[in-house]
């Protein structure tokens, strides 16, 4: 990293209010199926009748919800009333540099951010905190707004003192998770480009919960891996039945990728490796026989076979033919290997 500040570098004026989500999404819905707005106000039946065979009445269908939903909405489309200062004292090259450390409630941030960032993120990578069920406790303060929301929802008192709401005997911790996880998704998901990605961190405690949040957040099509990181080899002992040794990063994408998730070589990194030149490109040569012991014709006897090489041109082939020499993928030591 070249050098980091604190908050934005811009000067100009910020605006003093974040955009209200709800009323941008019921415009956008005005504008794609205005049929549903007769004489200006919303109405369900003309958008059922619109939308025809494609709304879903079944009386019991697959739906994941928890208490406390409806109210966590709520939170996400309240406008915030926060600001970024700058920090030029606690920053590295204020004036010149191209990073930016933004320090705040992430969900403050996020709003803050929506506007200026909305689709140009590349990569989010989350690690919230881990609900291990010990007096998990939703920490949101940050704003009048919300403070009420906190103790209509009993996660703080009358005088705003933190109250522990979700004890391990208690399945509200679970719910109370999900409402601080879910506003944040949402607009990580809207701050993310079209061919942007997120990583998220997380244990066993809410792995499941997660994956069907991000399901409904990200859509299941666009869930990529489930990714399991060995975080302590010997395992931590203070499991009750084993001694767990990992944890789990979940990848989905805004949108269904057209191309691998990969990282091109550095310039370093290609003229180091491909040592080798044609009249095409650089290139390298790699052993045809695979090279790992834990593989050969004991227990891949398909890859297990002779190829033909001519010794004066190199050329191979797969088929007998008078004056080649027939190679097969064996070690030195008389290992019977395989082809990789």
């Amino acid at each position: 990293m070249k050098s980091a500040q604190k908050t934005n570098t811009s000067r100009a004026a910020v605006q003093k209010e974040t955009p209200k989500f709800f009323e941008e999404q019921v415009a956008s819905l005005r504008e794609v199926i205005p049929e549903a707005f007769p004489e200006g106000k919303f109405d369900l039946e003309r958008l059922r009748s619109f939308l025809g065979d494609t709304v879903d009445t079944r009386p019991e269908r697959f739906t994941f919800s928890w208490a406390g939903k409806r109210n966590a909405i709520q939170l996400l489309q309240m406008p915030t009333r926060g600001t970024l200062r700058s920090a030029e004292k606690e920053s590295v090259n204020f004036d010149t540099t191209e990073n930016l450390f933004l320090e705040g409630d992430n969900l403050e941030v996020m709003k803050l951010l929506y506007k200026p960032y909305f689709g140009r993120v590349k990569v989010i990578y989350a690690d919230p905190p881990y609900n291990t069920g010990n007096d998990f406790v939703y920490h949101d303060s940050y704003a009048d707004p919300l403070d009420t929301y906190l103790k209509i929802t009993g996660q703080r008192d009358s005088e705003g003192n933190p109250m522990v709401s979700n004890p391990e005997t208690s399945g509200r911790f679970h719910s109370d998770w999900l409402s601080m996880m879910y506003p944040r998704l949402f607009l990580g998901r809207q701050l993310l480009s079209d061919d942007g990605v997120i990583f998220i961190s997380i244990d066993d405690h809410e792995i499941h919960n997660l994956r069907m949040l991000m399901n409904e957040v990200f859509g299941e099509e666009n869930f990529i891996a489930q990714i399991t990181v060995l975080t302590n080899p010997k395992g931590r002992v203070l499991g009750e039945h084993f001694a767990r040794s990992h944890d789990y990063v979940l990848v989905y994408s805004r949108n269904a990728l057209e191309s691998e998730l990969s990282i091109e070589k550095t310039e370093e990194e290609i003229t180091e490796q491909y040592t080798l030149n044609d009249e095409v490109a650089s290139y390298r040569l790699l052993e045809l026989r695979n090279t790992h012991r834990r593989f050969g014709r004991f227990n891949r006897p398909n890859l297990y076979y002779p190829l033909y090489v001519d010794q004066k041109d190199g050329t191979v082939e797969t088929a007998p033919k008078q004056g080649r020499a027939r190679i097969y993928p064996n070690w030195d030591d008389g290992f019977e290997g395989c082809w990789t």
